[in-house]
């Protein structure tokens, strides 16, 4: 009797360690941190900005062209690297409606549901100006105005976020502002999203007090937002003479989602636990 006893624990022993680490490793997601992408067929797009693949959609096939010449930071807050821009010389990252996938919202001819999550710090640049995040807005005379997320840098360094959206066939525009100001030098994860019905939010993380900026603002456009063939373009906008209107700074992990996520979805994409 003793001799199977031994046996037995033999066996099970090993497999009941064996098991608890794969439980413990997983932690309910495809990577260490919990996060699975895989499971949201409505993010459309992922520019994680990483070192030698800055261009690089890894969800889908929306592959980016670097302007004049946009270059990779250590400093960041996902993954190993973010995007360095430099507004002296114009540098951008962009891709033409036409290239855009299909499921890609606000694509033209598509829907206008659409969440935009990224990291961003503005490290200095020309005072009053315009430091676009990210946008799909042609100005004069392209008139190709979907939506914009700005950061307008004062004169005294202070940085106030806005929203802005195209309307009367991209022609004319309107937008808002967050209430909370921020600051040079500083990391935040900054997301709006847009529905069907131009209901519209902007939630921002600021990384430095650990919390979120103000509180959200959100509302309904006057107007309906307009789908026209823009260009997306990451850290800057763009007219008939080339993009301007770039941003000075990093920007970090792009997520493009085709719904509008909750407050708690955006977290969780800030947190790296997204997990649907």
């Amino acid at each position: 009797m003793k001799k199977y006893i031994l046996i037995l624990l033999f066996i099970l022993m090993p497999v009941t360690v064996w098991a608890w680490g794969i439980i413990t490793f997983t932690g309910g997601g495809s990577s260490s941190s919990g996060e699975d992408w895989t499971k949201d067929a409505d993010l459309v797009a992922l520019w994680n900005l990483e070192d030698g693949a800055l261009i690089t959609d890894s969800r889908s096939t929306n592959t980016l062209t670097n302007n004049d010449t946009v270059t990779s930071s250590a400093d960041e807050m996902q993954g190993d690297y973010s995007g360095a821009f430099d507004e002296t010389n114009d540098e951008c990252l962009s891709i033409t409606d036409a290239n855009l996938h299909s499921n890609f919202p606000t694509k033209s001819g598509g829907s206008a549901n659409i969440t935009v999550c990224a990291w961003v710090k503005i490290d200095s640049g020309a005072a009053v100006t315009n430091q676009t995040i990210i946008s799909k807005f042609g100005y004069t005379p392209l008139e190709l105005k979907s939506w914009w997320i700005n950061a307008w840098h004062s004169s005294q360094g202070v940085i106030t976020f806005e929203l802005i959206i195209g309307y009367n066939s991209g022609a004319s525009h309107e937008g808002v502002e967050h209430a909370t100001t921020g600051v040079l030098n500083v990391w935040y994860y900054v997301a709006f999203s847009i529905d069907n019905s131009d209901n519209y939010r902007i939630r921002i993380w600021d990384d430095n007090a650990s919390a979120i900026l103000g509180v959200d603002k959100t509302g309904t456009f006057t107007n309906s937002m307009s789908i026209v063939a823009g260009e997306v373009v990451v850290g800057g906008a763009y007219d008939d003479s080339g993009y301007d209107r770039t941003m000075d700074g990093l920007i970090d992990s792009v997520k493009v989602f085709k719904r509008v996520l909750t407050p708690d979805e955006i977290d969780a994409t800030r947190n790296e636990t997204y997990n649907p």
